[in-house]
């Protein structure tokens, strides 16, 4: 479920798209929007052929312009493959959200180039609300060279469906999958970046298979001479669905095993699954290659032509604790950005410690835990939206979005671990850092220090939301949810609400858009030392809602690894100052009490206080 601003822009329509909700805002029954709308091949003796590979609408998220509504060219590249080459494309498999956000006609045509191979214009009144609706062409078109589909509507009107009509599958990345022109021909590739547009081909002269299926290539990092096991995917690509496979299994070159699993495949092109795949790693450290082959499918003999798939795994000396890090692009202007904070609380709260979060409150500067971009400054498509580990694309934060790319990352061996100490100051305005690298992978690992913040809240920490405008039902979520209560009828269910934010981003080690962090060069099972000083925030509002918040204040120290992504991170509290030895409120007993420079106090005052006692002890607290 995603409502995330995406900083796409087309040449004629200079505005943000924006990715938004999966579930329609009008009133459907979720039964009936659960119901699977997957296109059936209409024309005899075709197949479906599309990047989307999915069979319900709920696989999908909606883009759109955000701001107002407008016309549309959207589109895919057809590629004259091995497989595509020489076949006719019969019909195109529209997916509509919402006909009557839609003015007038919709049109599909075929581009080689700027030149227009064939079209088809229906009206879109004609046409079926949450279906991917079938468009016979008047002639087949014949793939001889690639293609380009472009899809063309105008919306009007303000409801959801108008402002983010576009239908994708964002957990597909592949180039050429989701095109977005400007209405002169000319079109811009973000199918690598946002997903793939869901539009479907029925496809005449494809050779089908009874039996197709290979695996795809895995990825793990595993420690010298431990059980495994690793999740692999299985494509196949037959006029059967499959049931089971016979495979062999081959580890670090030694004798291939026979094994047998069971799959659910449906027929069709591209169409996949997954099994649990166990071996033992090899009692060496460094990299060793798994060979996995699938021999039969439902009994019978694979057709598929390279039946071989081998994946090198990286093979460490010990097991290290991984952590998991989320860096979440945010702010109290974003209406969608509630999504994001309950999905973060949820993540939180379920894996603890391992889980890192760094709210970064970039997305209006009229936020009180606002941060300047060139204090972090990574590039974000819009708000909400978050990176892991800073592994692939984009992650929407919204727990059912980001629970499973938490979790397959926590199962992941890291090749180094971080371990942090904090200090405050004595004036509490800086932290001092220090960090401990130990590296089970020789490398130069880069650090970043992030100082973050837990319990801030005040009258001025309002959070926009749109929610609240529909039910949560409508929304298609269930009551229990953490974002039903920012919906119609729920605890936060208005336009403007005041919240307890955590995991806040206060300051880093960037400076102008550098990494300022250092970095250390450690060999196999050496471990190094980092340092730096971060500074405490000067804003009213935030040092006020921190010392609120009883000085909940936390330091992470991030590793890059040479790729870019995070190789692991550790987070840890905030101590006292030496010699400091509790927070205190007004009203404490004291004989005298003192600032740090010795001057006399006529009371409790905000900062560092040294209070002699009557019995002639003293003490430093901090007064809130």
């Amino acid at each position: 479920m995603f409502a995330v601003a995406l900083a796409v822009c087309c040449a004629a329509n200079a505005q943000s798209l924006q990715k938004a909700d999966t579930r329609p805002v009008t009133t459907i029954s979720p039964a009936q929007f659960n119901a699977p709308k997957k296109a059936q091949s209409t024309v005899d003796g075709t197949v479906q052929w599309g990047y989307y590979t999915g069979t319900s609408f709920n696989d999908l998220s909606c883009v759109g312009y955000g701001s107002q509504a407008g016309e549309y060219w959207v589109g895919v590249t057809i590629p004259a493959n091995d497989l595509l080459k020489g076949t006719q494309i019969m019909a195109v498999d529209v997916p509509i959200y919402e006909t009557s956000s839609i003015s007038g006609n919709i049109k599909v045509e075929f581009l080689d180039g700027s030149t227009v191979v064939a079209s088809k214009t229906v009206a879109a009144n004609t046409l079926t609300d949450y279906a991917p609706n079938t468009i016979v062409l008047d002639e087949p078109v014949t793939i001889t060279k690639n293609l380009n589909l472009s899809v063309n509507f105008t919306t009007t009107g303000s409801t959801q469906s108008a402002l983010y009509p576009i239908l994708f599958d964002e957990n597909t990345l592949a180039a050429g999958s989701l095109m977005l022109g400007d209405g002169t021909g000319a079109f811009s590739d973000y199918g690598e970046k946002f997903g793939c547009y869901a539009v479907t081909f029925q496809i005449a002269g494809i050779e089908m298979h009874d039996t197709n299926a290979t695996f795809d290539v895995a990825e793990a990092t595993t420690a010298m001479d431990t059980d495994n096991t690793v999740t692999y995917t299985v494509t196949s690509s037959a006029s059967q669905a499959v049931k089971d496979i016979e495979y062999t299994i081959s580890v670090a070159g030694g004798e291939p095993e026979t094994r047998t699993a069971k799959v659910s495949i449906e027929s069709g092109l591209g169409k996949t699954g997954t099994i649990d795949v166990a071996f033992h790693s090899p009692a060496t450290v460094g990299d060793y290659n798994v060979d996995m082959a699938i021999t039969k499918v439902n009994g019978i003999e694979n057709s598929a032509a390279n039946k071989v798939t081998t994946s090198t795994f990286h093979n460490l000396s010990r097991v290290l604790k991984r952590n998991v890090v989320m860096e979440e692009f945010t702010g109290t202007g974003c209406g969608y950005c509630p999504r994001g904070w309950a999905g973060m609380m949820q993540l939180n709260e379920e894996y603890g410690d391992r889980f890192i979060g760094i709210a970064l409150h970039q997305y209006n500067s009229t936020d009180p835990m606002y941060i300047a971009s060139s204090s972090y400054p990574l590039s974000y498509a819009g708000a909400p939206s978050s990176y892991i580990d800073r592994v692939g694309s984009e992650v929407d934060p919204g727990y059912d979005s980001a629970a499973p790319v938490v979790a397959k990352r926590l199962n992941e061996v890291p090749g180094v671990a971080v371990t942090p100490v904090a200090t405050f100051s004595d004036d509490f305005k800086t932290v001092d850092v220090d960090a401990t690298v130990d590296a089970a992978v020789a490398g130069t690992y880069q650090l970043v220090f992030v100082l973050t913040a837990d319990g801030l809240t005040g009258t001025s920490f309002k959070q926009s939301n749109y929610y609240y405008s529909y039910t949560a039902a409508q929304w298609g979520y269930d009551s229990n949810s953490l974002v039903a209560k920012f919906c119609n009828g729920g605890e936060y269910g208005k336009s403007s609400v005041q919240l307890t934010f955590d995991d806040v981003a206060l300051a880093t080690s960037y400076k102008s858009s550098a990494n300022k962090g250092g970095s250390v060069t450690l060999g196999t099972d050496e471990t190094g030392t980092a340092s730096y000083t971060l500074t405490m925030p000067t804003k009213t509002a935030l040092l006020t809602a921190i010392k609120n918040s009883d000085y909940n204040v936390y330091a992470v120290v991030i590793a890059l690894a040479k790729d870019g992504t995070i190789a692991n991170a550790g987070k840890v509290k905030v101590q006292m100052p030496a010699g400091i030895n509790e927070i205190a409120t007004e009203g404490a007993t004291e004989v005298a009490r003192y600032s740090l420079d010795g001057r006399r106090l006529n009371g409790a005052t905000t900062g560092v206080n040294i209070i002699r006692m009557s019995d002639g002890t003293s003490k430093t607290v901090i007064v809130k």
